[in-house]
């Protein structure tokens, strides 16, 4: 094909169904001078082309029809490619689209993707590739073709609101492609070929990455906070809750660096220091601590609460039936999924001593005080067939199969005995 008018559009019909410190500034300069490199070559690549013929991109509005009618159409921004395949050889080609927030130009952030498909190999950064076969020199799009496409409902810019995003086209070989890393290319890369970008304004309405560390960050003050109203349920803050939550503390803390640790650290010592002088003092309010948490619409961290609270209950191997009662109300108000806190509880059992059982028998089987008997028995018919199938797992799964089967029995013989309605 090499030097003939070619209109890749045909080829490309099947691909439409089927941050660091001093590198920005020149990331900034390498961007806006980036179309000029061509094919990398000292000489204009453009040279004796039709200016109409010089590679170009536009972003329009578009939607996307996967494959499985089951899933409904995805609205998307189309990038698409007019022009001169500026590449200095005969090459297996891909086009490449990123992203970059530029709102604030002086600082341009990565936008984040959801899923590995739409991700570079080694970031969470948002990628499109599009491959496009093997072409020569001098091989060029008439017409505009599709090549490359943003799922805006699929990516997270770094805050929400309006938000000006850098939608850039990148050509390169496919055989030697260049790594990228956080929207950027290596600029130096012989396998780098061509690259423009054009900006485009979006409003997102979810939070963004930024806002949803800082809200992070205190939904776990929180989480100390909650689970101290739990290790506090009895009066007094036994020594091996108090560990189990600076064990949480620092294990939490080791996912952060440098000054974003120590505020973090800094934040969360404090909690557990506030939360246990407002408990002794009877002014630590659950309920408002669980509406703050709500509030924040972080549902991993409402499960990472719970289990924190699960966790100090078990610390002391006591099923103490107040903190149980508490852990139910938490359980409630931050309205976790009956099943998935069922698994949560479960998995601390076998921390907690059998003679212990008997005062919380109620909680540690799941059972709301509110429920008639008869929908107690169902309950319990559902968890006996749950703990009996454990049995025959080794030990000691088994051994706290057969204890709350145990726990289940005498229930079971309680409420049958309560008002006859089994």
């Amino acid at each position: 094909m090499g030097g003939s008018l070619v209109t890749l559009a045909i080829g490309l019909g099947l691909l439409v169904a089927s941050e660091g410190g001093s590198a920005i500034g020149w990331l900034v300069t390498a961007l806006a001078a980036f179309n000029l490199l061509g094919n990398l070559a000292e000489d204009d690549p453009y040279d004796g082309i039709d200016p109409e013929h010089h590679p170009q991109i536009r972003v329009s509005e578009d939607t996307f029809y996967p494959d499985d009618e089951e899933i409904d159409p995805i609205p998307m921004l189309g990038v698409e490619f007019k022009g001169l395949l500026a590449m200095p050889k005969s090459s297996d080609l891909v086009f490449v689209t990123t992203l970059l927030d530029v709102t604030d130009p002086d600082e341009p952030r990565p936008v984040l993707a959801h899923y590995d498909a739409l991700q570079e190999a080694n970031t969470t950064a948002y990628q499109r590739r599009m491959e496009i076969g093997t072409h020569d020199p001098g091989d060029y799009a008439t017409e505009w073709i599709h090549s490359g496409a943003v799922f805006h409902e699929l990516i997270t810019p770094p805050l929400s609101g309006r938000r000006k995003l850098l939608i850039n086209l990148f050509l390169v070989d496919n055989d030697n492609s260049p790594p990228f890393n956080f929207g950027y290319p290596d600029f130096e890369h012989d396998g780098l070929f061509w690259g423009d970008s054009v900006e485009y304004d979006y409003t997102f309405e979810d939070k963004g990455y930024l806002e949803t560390i800082e809200d992070t960050s205190k939904a776990r003050a929180l989480s100390v906070k909650i689970a101290m109203s739990v290790a506090m349920a009895d009066g007094s803050l036994d020594q091996t809750e108090g560990e189990i939550m600076k064990e949480w503390v620092t294990q939490t803390i080791t996912n952060f660096d440098g000054e974003q640790d120590e505020e973090l650290k800094a934040s969360l010592n404090e909690a557990m220091q506030q939360s246990y002088q407002e408990a002794l003092d009877g002014r630590l309010v659950l309920s408002d601590l669980c509406d703050e948490l709500n509030s924040l619409e972080l549902e991993p961290q409402k499960y990472e609460t719970l289990k924190l609270c699960y966790d100090v209950m078990a610390a002391d191997g006591v099923a103490d039936a107040s903190e149980l009662v508490v852990i139910k109300q938490i359980a409630g108000s931050l309205q976790i999924d009956p099943d998935e806190e069922a698994k949560i509880r479960d998995g601390v059992l076998g921390k907690i001593n059998a003679e212990s059982f008997e005062d919380g028998t109620d909680a540690i089987l799941g059972i709301d005080p509110s429920w008639t008997n008869k929908k107690k028995m169902r309950h319990l018919r559902k968890e006996f067939t749950k703990w009996n199938a454990r049995t025959a797992l080794p030990a000691p799964e088994c051994d706290e199969a057969y204890r709350m089967l145990d726990l289940i029995a005498k229930a079971r013989q309680k409420y049958n005995e309560g008002d006859g309605a089994a």
